[in-house]
Formats: C-alpha cells, structure tokens, sequence
C-alpha cells in the first residue's frame, strides 16, 4: 500500500512540474502546457496500468501463515515503509524528474525561451507528457 500511495502521488507531482515551468518561461499568461485531453487522459488511460497488474497479481497471505508469523506485519507499525523520510524523497525525485523531463525536449525543440507558437507548444507539451509518463513508469519500481 505504500508503494501505491508514493507512486500514485509521484507520477502527478511529476507531470504537474512541466506546468510549474512552463507557466514561468510564458510569464502566468493562463495557458496550459499540455494538450487537454492528455492531462485527462493521464490517469485513466497511461498511468493506471502498472497498478492495474499489481494489483492483478498480489496475493494476501493465507491466515494460517499470517498466525503462525506476525512478524510480518511488524514493518506497518514501525513505518518502515511510508514515513516522512520516504516520502520526501520521492517528492523530491518527483520534481527532479517533472523539470527534466520537462526542460530537454522543451528546450532541444524551442530555440529561445519565449518564442512559443501553437505547434511549438503543442509537440513540446505532447513530448514532455510522452517522456514523462515512461519516466513515472520505469522509476517507482512498478512494471
């Protein structure tokens, strides 16, 4: 479940970042950096699936198991895998990769910062969130 939470607030951290950026390079005039179907799209239709075949393949342990060891158990109690620690740093990672994934194919497509046109925007924006979603993919440790 800790894992789920991270990763489901990371891939969103992430790709909100490219908005964060993008708003400062046009100086807040209200546009959007990406395409609006893709921003609805995103958790529905690309970034639901690694949770989909976690979650299709998980199996509880027998009740049998779970009373013979409790110790199993002992990591939720002492927070061991979701605490402050932890989930700052994938909230740091999360921006970290929300710029980057950002600014490469933003600043490779674009030849000066404030010389947006609709197409530019559109293939850097359409770029970004392609890149973005394969890079929340392939860093939380889901398939």
């Amino acid at each position: 479940m800790a894992l789920y939470l991270c990763y489901y607030l990371y891939k969103n951290v992430a790709l909100a970042w490219g908005d964060v950026v993008y708003a400062h390079d046009v100086g807040f005039n209200g546009n959007t950096a990406f395409p609006e179907w893709l921003s609805t799209a995103f958790n529905a239709a690309f970034t639901c699936w690694p949770v989909v075949l976690v979650l299709a393949f998980d199996a509880d342990v027998p009740d049998e198991v779970a009373l013979r060891t409790p110790g199993l158990y002992v990591a939720g109690p002492l927070r061991e895998r979701f605490n402050a620690l932890i989930f700052g740093k994938w909230m740091l990672l999360a921006g970290l990769h929300g710029v980057l994934a950002w600014a490469c194919p933003v600043f490779g497509q674009v030849p000066e910062p404030g010389s947006w046109s609709a197409w530019r925007t559109w293939t850097s924006g359409s770029t970004t969130r392609t890149r973005g979603t394969s890079l929340t993919r392939g860093s939380s440790g889901l398939p």
